[in-house]
């Protein structure tokens, strides 16, 4: 029966490209203009502004468009057009919706309106069951995760996530963590529980071998057609999905991102607990002398070189082929044949053993659309606090034909990595984007999501092998680039204990820091993201050295617009990075489409006008990249353009 899901997956393996990736990259067919969306953007800019400067009584002449796109409601088979202007007098920032004839929207109420045309259309299914359904015979028998529907203020957590643990002594902060985690995740046990449990006991009289999931909303079955469709109908369920199968993502990296230069300071990740979730794989092979103490979770895995070569990247001891944290204590597993319940398990195995990162160098590809591996790490970031790092994908050309980034890399909250190629030199200016990195963007209603938000080396890698002499060469993927970022968070996590608890902030940090530009513009690209990772300069931030600082708070609907998060004492002509980085709950309604929160970022000159911004729709990060005129005292200051849920939680960093 498992390799009928494969069957499926072939069979529909372009029905979402066509149904929910390529509608949203071009206008409906039906709307009364053919002229290109962006002479259309252009056209309609002194609507625009006259349509803002009338909500908001605002002079035309003090308005500024600072950004603009086409936003795309596919199963509406709707196009609109929105703007965000900026008031040149106070930095105050405004938006607009518009149809094609000038006429103002509701970006809400079209959101929700594709939400409803979805269930309308699908009901609780995604799309490729929905679809294999149709034609199944009576007695058909599928793997699938029943995702229940939660209350957004499930678990009760942000009063426990204090951003007073920031300026606490390290050793204090240590301690203070691990007590947090140990009650985060109980609550939030608790929480998934009380909400399953009734769910659970009606699933497994459908399916008496249903499994509850600890810390997400989820459960895993093997339901017949009928009982699908009768899932589907509780009131309960949010949404059915497929238990897919997911693959792997197939010496002179430490100098190239400069990690042995942190660990010249001292900084190795040393007692900090890192895991590696592993797809068709979960079991190194612990005789590998360099993978001494790993700790081997043996439910559902198997032996594979590259659950071996992935575990040697992130804390191998060999003389020379060192991880990037080889002092972390290493946990790993998996599943061996790769189904998504299986791996999910082994994550909530990882959590409950006190993993504060996870690596994933897996996943699948479902055409760009957030599913429910996608929910289900998010879930793990902003419910757990932990950190999740996942490879780009291996699908651009030569390798595949898509270009498209794998799940569970599409989810808002998790970091996604790109693969470079170092030429093996700690040189920076003969890098190169590997030509299979995955980097073609998650779908979203505006279409500016942009992943992945780093690259790091993962191009004809040594590392750790299954066999004597035990360190070679494993090849190359984002399976192999991802570790080095997930490394990193732990040596950031060692440097500033406080760290561990928010995954907002170790984002910012290595954003920041990546000032390696291998392609495209230096702020923000399609292929590199930020920027290949600067692990030296990450661990200067994270110390709160001289030349930046980060931080984080708890940040919902309610709180105050617009708000000031920092001042940063910079330096005429000196180039400098800010970043904020916020969470988007999995139980937004329509996390499929759009974030559950848009914030922009600006930075204010001494004279506190608007020097520079960053103001996209759909990610769920902002960044700057600029050199200041003049030296003083300069401020970061976040704009709330929407708030549809509570995103939670915001963290920030700078860097000069």
């Amino acid at each position: 029966m498992r390799a009928l899901h494969a069957s499926i997956l072939r069979v529909w393996a372009g029905f979402m490209v066509a149904t929910c990736f390529l509608a949203t990259q071009l206008p409906a067919a039906e709307e009364s203009f053919n002229i290109s969306a962006e002479v259309a953007l252009e056209a309609m800019v002194p609507m625009a502004l006259e349509a803002i400067s009338q909500e908001n009584r605002v002079p035309v002449a003090r308005l500024r468009i600072v950004n603009r796109a086409t936003a795309i409601y596919p199963i509406q088979n709707r196009t609109a057009f929105a703007f965000k202007a900026m008031d040149t007098e106070n930095g105050a920032v405004y938006g607009v919706t518009m149809d094609a004839d000038g006429h103002v929207l509701d970006p809400e109420g079209l959101a929700s309106a594709e939400q409803a045309a979805f269930r309308a259309r699908y009901g609780r299914f995604e799309p490729e069951i929905f679809e294999y359904l149709k034609n199944a015979p009576e007695n058909e028998q599928l793997d699938v995760l029943v995702w229940a529907k939660e209350p957004a203020a499930a678990g009760g957590i942000e009063g426990l996530v204090k951003p007073e643990l920031i300026e606490t002594d390290t050793t204090e902060g240590e301690k203070t963590t691990r007590a947090l985690f140990a009650e985060v995740d109980s609550r939030r046990a608790e929480a998934v529980r009380t909400l399953l449990t009734p769910l659970t006991n009606r699933v497994k009289k459908l399916d008496a071998n249903a499994v509850a999931a600890e810390h997400a909303p989820v459960i895993s079955a093997r339901l017949s057609k009928m009982n699908m469709y009768r899932v589907a109908e509780w009131a309960d369920v949010d949404m059915v999905y497929l238990d897919r199968i997911n693959k792997p993502e197939l010496n002179i990296v430490r100098a190239a991102t400069y990690a042995r230069e942190v660990h010249q300071r001292g900084i190795t990740g040393t007692g900090v607990r890192v895991a590696q979730i592993e797809a068709q794989g979960g079991r190194v092979t612990t005789a590998n002398p360099n993978l001494a103490g790993v700790v081997q979770d043996s439910n559902n895995v198997c032996t594979s070189s590259h659950s071996t070569g992935v575990a040697g990247i992130i804390r191998s001891t060999h003389a020379t082929y060192r991880g990037i944290a080889f002092g972390a204590i290493l946990w790993t597993g998996g599943s061996c044949d790769g189904f998504t319940s299986e791996l999910n398990a082994a994550a909530t195995r990882a959590v409950n053993w006190g993993a504060r990162a996870l690596n994933l160098s897996w996943g699948e590809n479902i055409n760009l659309v957030p599913g429910v591996n996608d929910r289900f790490y998010d879930s793990i970031v902003i419910n757990n606090r932990r950190s999740v790092v996942k490879s780009a994908g291996n699908e651009a050309p030569p390798c595949n034909y898509t270009s498209n980034v794998t799940s569970p890399g599409l989810a808002y909250n998790v970091i996604t990595v790109g693969n470079f190629n170092d030429r093996n030199t700690a040189a920076w200016k003969d890098d190169a984007m590997n030509s299979c990195s995955s980097w073609r963007d998650p779908a979203s209603i505006h279409g500016d999501r942009e992943k992945p938000e780093l690259a790091a080396p993962g191009t004809n890698i040594r590392s750790t092998t299954d066999d004597a002499p035990w360190t070679g060469s494993i090849g190359s993927g984002t399976s192999y680039a991802a570790p080095v970022v997930t490394g990193a968070a732990a040596l950031l996590i060692r440097r500033n204990a406080r760290l561990a608890s928010w995954p907002e902030a170790i984002k910012a940090i290595l954003m920041v820091t990546a000032r390696h530009n291998i392609e495209g513009a230096a702020r923000l690209s399609e292929k590199d993201g930020a920027g290949g990772v600067d692990l030296r300069r990450a661990d200067s931030l994270a110390a709160k050295g001289p030349n930046g600082k980060w931080g984080a708070r708890t940040y919902n609907c309610d709180t105050a617009t617009p708000l000031v998060i920092a001042t940063m004492p910079l330096e005429a002509g000196r180039r400098t990075r800010a970043a904020i980085v916020w969470d988007t709950d999995p139980t937004y309604a329509s996390y499929a489409y759009q974030p559950c929160a848009d914030l922009d970022l600006q930075i204010l000159s001494p004279t506190d006008e608007v020097v520079a911004a960053s103001t996209s729709w759909d990610n769920t990060y902002e960044i700057i990249d600029f050199k200041p005129a003049e030296t003083g005292d300069y401020k970061l200051r976040v704009i709330k353009r929407r708030c549809s849920q509570s995103p939670k939680y915001l963290g920030w960093a700078w860097n000069k």
